[in-house]
């Protein structure tokens, strides 16, 4: 993404997150025109500019912090519609907002898992890597150890 060339194309509102275009880059599209298609197969806003295929949310924080990002950009309230400045954040791994327990967790709480030993593990995923909290003889003691262990690595992050 070149900066000038989102300038010149596109207007954006880093308090409403609404993203316009300045100038017509084809024949479909006016001056003033909302910027961005819902993809159905993701639910991210797309645009297309030049023959490429850009993520609105990309383009907003471009805009907002005047510079490209640099690794992905996370939505925080996990709404990948809201593109307002202060939901967005680049970040190197977009997986801290994950609410949903995935089906091979049996143990079905967040950051928790069982051990062999039929304790609970507590852990986190922070760049590619696991960090373990340790272990518990209960779920909720797991899960709390889960809990400080994301304030600690991820302090931005609600919980």
């Amino acid at each position: 993404m070149d900066m000038e060339l989102l300038r010149f194309y596109f207007s954006y509102d880093p308090v409403t997150g609404l993203l316009t275009w300045c100038n017509r880059p084809s024949q479909g599209v006016r001056a003033g025109d909302k910027a961005g298609c819902l993809r159905k197969t993701d639910g991210y806003l797309t645009v297309m500019l030049k023959r490429r295929t850009y993520y609105v949310h990309r383009i907003c924080y471009a805009l907002g912090s005047g510079c490209v990002p640099m690794f992905e950009v996370d939505h925080e309230d996990g709404n990948r519609t809201n593109n307002r400045f202060k939901n967005l954040r680049d970040t190197t791994v977009n997986q801290q907002n994950r609410r949903r327990v995935t089906k091979r967790n049996l143990v079905r709480v967040q950051g928790v898992t069982k051990a062999p030993s039929g304790r609970y593990k507590a852990y986190i995923s922070l760049r590619g890597k696991t960090i373990y909290g340790g272990t518990y003889d209960t779920v909720e003691q797991a899960h709390d150890a889960y809990v400080e262990l994301k304030r600690k690595h991820h302090p931005g992050n609600t919980l």
